[in-house]
């Protein structure tokens, strides 16, 4: 008879834990197939039928909100993304949140409404105080001057498709149709060209860790929602508490999610990705922004942060051989071998379905990214576990247990 060991009983739950891991994997690999597509794979755009012009007279309005923190921070290229949105009704606003409008920023509105000359664009300076979020303090005077009820809050580095509204349209309208409460609509963040190395590890981050979790939650349902890209019903978030129900905390786009989720709203991923156009990261600034999100979670969900640890590559791998050596006698060179193999061809398949059509870094860069991702992944959470403070633009921040915020005065 088999007698089981304390030895063998946690290598059970290690293989379980493991199984779960590769749950995520499979998840994002079916997210490719039944709810995001890249924009370059036209067949599948065409017979979703999101370029039909066919309803839009009952198309509603949006107002799409950009904030800045400078007017120089403004990209041309990637604002003219957004003139340029295949959509019948709708309007820019752009919130300055440290100065004012600069005789660049004057030139560049200047061309575009040139060029697009139906597009309305406003621009909002001197942001509100309402809370420690300074996102929410440039895009208030936004949201609440908005002329109609829906509102698309995109980062300033995120650039759009010219379907990109018309797919995020598709997918609330068309829940909306079935009766289901909406309460976000949101989008799968990748990382578009690159310039330094830096550059490259977002790339694999977004691409692999993040998109693994982010499609799985996605296609289980779970809640899950990056904000660097959402539309939402301004009534919709009015009856949870508003906008500045969340002003104090710095993840506002974790808890408005939660809490439309506990008011019954479901939270919806978007069909085409949002890219963030970023060039020029050196390495350092890549970490210190996912050792800033790092810390956010340890302190807003501690248990789910507490797994990240033993959900990377390295981790995970050592792991798994350990248990299938304890439980089957494997060698744990085969084991780990074997494992790590297929998590490789899974990353690289959802690298590949994340940037397909896209010019790419040289093979090296990319493997010496990945490399780098994964070997500083588990380093990163034990530096965000050694303090709640957290730096963002040119603040600081002191995170309570509960997530919320309080700037730290200099």
């Amino acid at each position: 008879a088999w007698t089981w060991s304390s030895l063998d009983m946690l290598a059970v739950g290690l293989l379980i834990w493991t199984a779960v891991v590769a749950v995520c994997h499979i998840g994002a690999q079916l997210a490719w197939w039944f709810l995001v597509m890249h924009p370059s794979n036209s067949s599948r755009v065409a017979k979703a039928g999101f370029a039909s012009r066919d309803h839009d007279a009952d198309l509603p309005e949006v107002v799409v909100i950009k904030p800045y923190a400078t007017a120089d921070e403004v990209s041309r290229s990637v604002l003219a993304s957004f003139f340029r949105l295949d959509y019948p009704k709708f309007s820019i606003s752009i919130c300055l949140q440290y100065t004012g409008v600069t005789s660049q920023l004057t030139r560049i509105l200047d061309d575009l409404q040139a060029a697009y000359p139906n597009v309305r664009c406003n621009v909002f300076v001197n942001p509100a105080s309402v809370g420690a979020n300074p996102k929410i303090n440039n895009i208030y005077l936004a949201y609440e001057a908005a002329p109609c009820d829906l509102v698309w809050v995109c980062d300033s580095t995120i650039e759009a498709h010219p379907l990109t509204l018309r797919g995020m349209m598709h997918t609330y309208v068309k829940r909306k149709s079935k009766g289901e409460r909406v309460g976000i609509v949101h989008q799968l963040p990748v990382v578009g060209p690159w310039q330094q190395f830096g550059d490259v590890v977002g790339k694999i981050h977004f691409a692999t860790q993040h998109a693994r979790i982010y499609l799985t939650a996605a296609v289980l349902g779970i809640t899950c929602v990056n904000g660097m890209s959402i539309l939402f019903s301004r009534e919709t978030l009015h009856s949870i508490g508003g906008l500045t129900a969340f002003s104090k905390y710095l993840a506002e786009d974790c808890f408005m999610s939660k809490a439309l989720a506990n008011a019954g709203f479901k939270s919806h991923l978007a069909p085409f990705p949002a890219t963030q156009v970023r060039c020029g990261q050196p390495f350092s600034e890549v970490y210190h922004r996912q050792l800033r999100w790092a810390r956010l979670r340890q302190n807003m969900v501690p248990f789910e942060a507490t797994l990240e640890y033993f959900q990377d590559f390295f981790v995970s791998t050592l792991l798994l051989a350990w248990a299938v050596h304890q439980l089957f006698g494997v060698s744990l060179y085969v084991a780990a071998a074997v494992y790590g193999l297929t998590w490789i061809m899974m990353d690289v398949s959802l690298y590949r379905q994340c940037h397909r059509g896209e010019a790419q870094p040289p093979i090296l860069t990319i493997v010496a990214a990945w490399i780098v991702r994964e070997v500083t992944a588990p380093l990163l959470l034990l530096d965000a576990a050694r303090s709640s403070v957290v730096s963002w633009r040119n603040a600081s921040y002191s995170l309570g247990r509960d997530g919320s915020a309080e700037k730290l005065v200099a």
